[in-house]
């Protein structure tokens, strides 16, 4: 069993927790709603790399392509450029990229540069909640001879999901 004793009082303070004292999302919150959005069917992907996992999922008429850059602690990482390649497709009506990392979806990151306040006021929280939001951002998807072929770079501990969406798959 885990259980932590207390509920620290500072914003942020590397404890447990999907969420901060103020109802802040934090990355792994964000993560899991990436992930809750991914659709059901499981594609098979090929490749090998000692940080980086991806999943390809298909729900209705779209397509998602999530791919993690993780490490454990002390373990070397770096940011890692991804090829994207799905032979036999058809081009994406719609195709756009979500990403959590250290610069995305990581209210943390302007904690620190507001010099990592004890204290919040309502406006230092509305700001951290617009900075933990993770929108949705146009992705050019190149399309030649019934081939996707994107290459996206993920930030080290990071993760990206890619969805396309088609008009229908027939």
């Amino acid at each position: 069993m885990l259980d932590e004793n207390y509920f620290p009082s500072l914003p942020f303070h590397g404890g447990f927790g999907l969420m901060n004292l103020h109802g802040v999302a934090k990355p792994a919150y964000r993560a899991f709603e990436m992930l809750h959005g991914l659709g059901t069917e499981i594609l098979s992907t090929q490749g090998n790399h000692p940080t980086v996992d991806s999943w390809c999922v298909r729900d209705g008429n779209s397509l998602t392509v999530r791919i993690s850059n993780f490490a454990l602690p002390r373990r070397p990482i770096a940011n890692e450029t991804v090829q994207i390649q799905l032979e036999n497709a058809r081009r994406p009506d719609m195709a756009t990229i979500r990403c959590v990392d250290a610069a995305n979806a990581n209210p943390k990151t302007p904690w620190v540069k507001m010099g990592s306040p004890d204290y919040l006021s309502r406006a230092m929280v509305e700001h951290l909640h617009a900075a933990s939001a993770m929108p949705e951002q146009a992705q050019a998807i190149p399309f030649s001879d019934h081939a996707l072929l994107v290459d996206v770079t993920v930030p080290a501990q990071g993760v990206a999901a890619i969805r396309q969406e088609f008009l229908s798959f027939a």
